[in-house]
């Protein structure tokens, strides 16, 4: 008798550890997964504004400029990106939990070590696109208008424009973390795939604050790819 009851006690025990490794491990990440998915959204011109007028969207493989053109929106941040003429793209990046951020209190780390960032649950992009950045970004942004960048210690960046609402930099990098003040890792950018240069500007207006990254397929970039953008 007492054996059978040790028996059932085991068989429970053993049944709600299952239980709880199914839900943390398969259950819970499709949840969140679905529950905070980014919407895709049509809106081409939403930052349009902040690419120079003579810059042309490529309609090479698409019959109209609206489909070189992809939006992804979601409560806690938004991501853009636009694809140019010789097949240049410009990310742009946004999130409300920053809006508006002054860039000198930004506190940038050139010597940063990362931590296994991609394990952490979140939206992982661009995984299946060569040439363009991987960005993984959590569900939560907690940034409360802090922001701290962290690019890899092995990183060659130059700076070539540092103004009151702007900071650009030009160069090659493995990965730039965005982390909050209390160093929370909260998106993550690899950029393995990325080929040459990229150019990275933190830009600020009255209402909002942008991470603008332009990559290039083809074309090196050099310092006139600031050209591509009109910050005021």
């Amino acid at each position: 008798m007492h054996i059978k009851i040790k028996n059932k006690w085991v068989s429970l025990i053993l049944a709600v550890i299952v239980s709880v490794t199914l839900y943390i491990y398969i259950i819970q990440p499709i949840i969140l997964t679905i529950r905070y998915r980014h919407s895709m959204v049509e809106d081409y011109r939403h930052y349009l504004w902040v690419l120079n007028d003579s810059v042309q969207l490529d309609s090479s493989s698409w019959p109209d400029t609206l489909f070189a053109v992809t939006g992804r929106v979601r409560e806690t941040d938004q991501y853009y990106n636009y694809n140019l003429e010789g097949r240049v793209v410009v990310h742009i990046f946004e999130y409300p939990n920053l809006n508006p951020l002054n860039i000198n209190m930004i506190k940038f780390n050139h010597l940063y070590d990362f931590p296994s960032f991609e394990h952490m649950y979140g939206s992982i992009l661009n995984m299946d696109i060569d040439t363009w950045p991987v960005y993984y970004v959590k569900d939560h942004l907690p940034f409360h208008h802090t922001l701290e960048v962290g690019f890899n210690k092995n990183a060659q960046l130059k700076e070539i424009k540092n103004t009151d609402n702007s900071n650009v930099y030009l160069g090659t990098l493995n990965k730039m973390l965005l982390s909050n003040a209390e160093s929370e890792p909260l998106a993550l950018f690899d950029f393995h795939k990325v080929p040459g240069n990229v150019l990275i500007a933190f830009y600020s207006t009255k209402s909002k604050f942008l991470i603008i990254l332009i990559t290039s397929e083809r074309t090196p970039l050099d310092e006139r790819a600031i050209h591509y953008l009109k910050l005021e």
